[in-house]
């Protein structure tokens, strides 16, 4: 299906690597907004008459999608941004008479078939994998008592798994995009997966609704319901399979290869797995493991502890909570995986320089955008949640909003972390990978001994997911962050916990008044109550926000200087 011939693209050449994944983060946010916008109308339009069951099974199924995915290619994506091609004078001699017979890893050619090459690893592991988890899930009790007993749900499991192969089908053109920094292109390939996606499910949904004689019960509805989600996850597939491969035709018209024989060293040697990648690969795979343990335990919980109601309670807070920090955070995460990777594959003192700079800018937006998070979101979100709820539907019969409010406080740990977390995914030996494998393995012991604690014994439901996962991330981030201050140590560079808190004191002081503002003289209590307080809420905020800006002027106008001047 896919291939590189000798009319590949240069991939970064005219752009430096900074200009051009700052914009590709652009892109990233804007399609994020979008995305997450045509969502929230989504919900809107179905959450007042889909019940929390439907809810819940949507999110079961998303879930083992995530999961296929996850442990499929994830690895792969981090592994593959490890790829260089060599600048050595004599490589480039040996790659002028290699390239003449194939490819060689000598030359730009090869260089992006070997990624193409190991493009088709998640497909490998994908297919046996999702059989397994598919089967496994066939006698879930999850699946016997809520999946089972709907009407077409044999057509929903299929369109399901069928979704995750037309994503792993997809994995090497989507990698050589990745790779060549083309995040524009994959913006606009995944923006338009969203929107048909929310077109599908909404248009199935609403038919079915308005076309009465094809159900007579409520059961019957809900079938349908979840095969119009079954179907939208279709459509978001698919959409991303032909587009990047009508992309990948046009841009190679001559292109029609697969896997390919890579050589090395001008023909001395050949392979078909980069073997510097895959040997990262190899450490990675055990780490996404505990990783994804970790970081959707709570959701493995949910689907075995819980019923699909509370699933469905989780599944809302959790995309409603996390809303603002998927439109910021996430594309920031990717633009730290591509921009360090690149940049500090040599370890040179102007990268290292730019790398140094570039992080305390992020930690920085990092601590002020999480400081107004929290100020706006702990005592507004459960107000304005069941304004768009509505309190006297099925979900106030849930703790739905006050579990809301806690996930709010999730949020910043969930920033940090992934943050944190990409940085060292990039710049990390084999064996600091190792390392960080050893001890999420120990994390994972005392994460599940909270978890245990905290619902077996406390019975504190999904506040104790909450709980043990805020756990979860403050542990990950000490670890990294101490990590990260060992590495730039190491190059003469003075960083300690201390001097980054002092760093942040305005924004913790502000943030701390403004705190003590909304509860002692406007709420007088847990939450907002009413629009009043909501619109003085709002005014503290846009004030703290005012304060936190005044604060950061000298760098924002270090930064606004450093932007004119680029463009002069």
């Amino acid at each position: 299906m896919v291939g590189i011939k000798d009319g590949a693209r240069k991939s970064t050449s005219g752009l430096s690597l900074a200009a051009k994944s700052s914009a590709g983060v652009s892109w990233l946010m804007m399609v994020q907004v979008v995305s997450k916008l045509l969502t929230f109308v989504l919900n809107q339009l179905l959450i007042r008459f889909i019940s929390p069951k439907v809810f819940g099974v949507s999110a079961y199924l998303e879930f083992i999608v995530n999961v296929i995915l996850f442990f499929s290619r994830e690895a792969v994506r981090l592994a593959i941004q490890r790829v260089k091609l060599s600048d050595k004078k004599n490589d480039v001699e040996e790659a002028t008479t290699a390239a003449i017979t194939g490819y060689s890893d000598l030359t730009e050619t090869g260089l992006l078939q070997s990624i193409i090459n190991f493009g088709y690893v998640p497909l490998a592991i994908g297919v046996p994998f999702s059989l397994v988890v598919v089967w496994y899930q066939l006698k879930s009790a999850t699946f016997l008592n809520s999946v089972r007993t709907l009407p077409n749900h044999e057509f929903s499991m299929a369109m399901i798994w069928i979704s995750i192969m037309l994503e792993l089908i997809v994995e090497p053109v989507y990698l050589v995009n990745q790779y060549q920094l083309n995040l524009a292109k994959r913006s606009k390939v995944e923006g338009m997966a969203v929107l048909f996606r929310c077109l599908v499910t909404f248009f199935i949904i609403f038919g079915v609704s308005r076309w009465t004689n094809l159900y007579q019960t409520q059961l019957q509805f809900e079938g349908y319901t979840v095969l119009a989600f079954a179907s939208g996850q279709f459509a978001y597939s698919f959409t991303l399979f032909l587009l990047y491969n009508l992309d990948f035709q046009k841009s190679y018209p001559n292109n029609t290869r697969m896997i390919q024989p890579i050589s090395s060293k001008g023909g001395n040697s050949v392979y078909w797995l980069n073997p510097s990648v895959l040997a990262i690969w190899k450490s990675l795979v055990a780490q996404m493991f505990l990783k994804q343990i970790l970081t959707e335990g709570d959701k493995l919980l949910i689907n075995y502890l819980c019923t699909v109601e509370e699933q469905g309670v989780y599944s809302v807070v959790s995309n409603y909570g996390s809303i603002i920090a998927r439109l910021l955070f996430q594309p920031v995460e990717e633009y730290v995986r591509l921009f360090f990777t690149r940049l500090l594959a040599v370890k040179l003192k102007s990268n290292l320089d730019e790398a140094s700079r570039t992080l305390t800018y992020i930690g920085i937006f990092y601590a002020n955008l999480s400081s107004i998070i929290l100020l706006a979101g702990v005592p507004n979100g459960p107000y304005i949640l069941g304004f768009l709820l509505g309190r006297k539907g099925g979900w106030s019969n849930t703790n739905l909003f006050e579990v809301f409010q806690q996930y709010i406080i999730y949020i910043p740990f969930m920033a940090f972390n992934g943050v944190l977390e990409a940085f060292f995914s990039c710049v990390a030996s084999k064996s600091e990978l190792v390392n960080f494998s050893k001890f999420l393995t120990g994390q994972t012991l005392a994460v599940f001994v909270t978890m245990y604690v905290l619902i077996g014994r406390m019975d504190l439901g999904i506040s104790g997911f909450i709980l043990s996962n805020c756990f979860n991330m403050l542990l990950r981030i000490a670890y990294c962050s101490n990590f990260i201050i060992k590495f730039f140590r190491g190059y003469g560079y003075s960083i300690t916990l201390l001097l980054a808190i002092a760093r942040f004191k305005n924004t913790f002081l502000i943030t701390a008044i403004a705190f003590a503002i909304e509860y002692k003289l406007i709420i007088g209590g847990p939450t907002t109550s009413t629009f009043r307080q909501l619109a003085s809420n709002v005014v503290v905020c846009l004030f703290a926000l005012l304060l936190c800006l005044i604060a950061e002027r000298n760098l924002l106008l270090a930064l606004y200087r450093a932007r004119i001047g680029k463009r002069v």
